[in-house]
């Protein structure tokens, strides 16, 4: 590079004159015109020019070579149409792994078909129907534990005796939990009961056998009027 010529000739060159170089240094460095009235540099500014201009040829290369390198990037692109961008630069994403929930379980004594003619429940009950008298009934030995309170399901002409009820409202565990399945016969007001019994410190449910309700309409509501096996029937 050649030497550049200072504006103003400077009053006396010999200010400007630099030091003879060492004989070992085989760099050859080219003058540069100092500025009219400035002070001969020292060493440590030499050396701080050095590195300022070893910085921004680092810096050149460095930015020469990102342009080199997203230029040919982008010609290979250019030159295969047939690679789609997502597959030059993937997405890098996380998968997860697909949960499968099992739905829980319905409650315990529920009717799956509550529109149709056979009644599961474990309601109280009422005196409004025969379905209804019936769920009393059950309700009231199962639940109640009172058979006081069963005896007032049957029709009064019957005299049924509590005394004779109890006994066998006291045989099952205290605190099960009853379900009833109440399913109409071919006989008018007649209904084939069963149902289940689910002890309290069990998960386990027991099933309650077949028994045959007939049903009649009262003044007072609707009314019990015979409890059979469905065995003692047939034979």
């Amino acid at each position: 590079m050649a030497a550049a010529t200072p504006l103003v000739p400077p009053p006396n060159d010999t200010l400007f004159r630099r030091p003879p170089r060492r004989s070992d240094v085989s760099a050859v460095k080219t003058a540069e015109a100092p500025l009219v009235g400035a002070k001969p540099d020292t060493g440590k500014q030499q050396r701080d020019r050095k590195t300022v201009k070893a910085v921004a040829i680092l810096a050149g290369v460095v930015t020469m070579m990102g342009a080199g390198a997203i230029f040919a990037v982008a010609s290979a692109l250019s030159d295969d149409d047939d690679v789609p961008l997502a597959e030059a630069f993937p997405a890098t994403t996380t998968s997860k792994a697909p949960t499968t929930t099992t739905p829980p379980a319905p409650p315990f004594c529920t009717d799956p078909n509550p529109d149709d003619a056979v009644v599961v429940t474990n309601e109280p009950g009422d005196r409004n129907s025969a379905v209804g008298v019936i769920t009393a009934f059950e309700y009231r030995y199962y639940a109640d534990r009172d058979a006081v309170k069963v005896v007032e399901t049957y029709d009064p002409a019957l005299q049924m005796d509590p005394a004779g009820i109890q006994p066998f409202i006291d045989k099952v565990p205290l605190g099960s939990k009853h379900c009833m399945t109440i399913e109409p016969s071919d006989k008018p007001n007649e209904f084939r009961v069963t149902g289940e019994l689910k002890s309290p410190n069990s998960a386990l449910t027991e099933p309650i056998d077949m028994l045959l309700f007939t049903t009649a309409p009262s003044p007072n509501g609707w009314m019990i009027t015979s409890v059979l096996d469905p065995e003692s029937v047939a034979a």
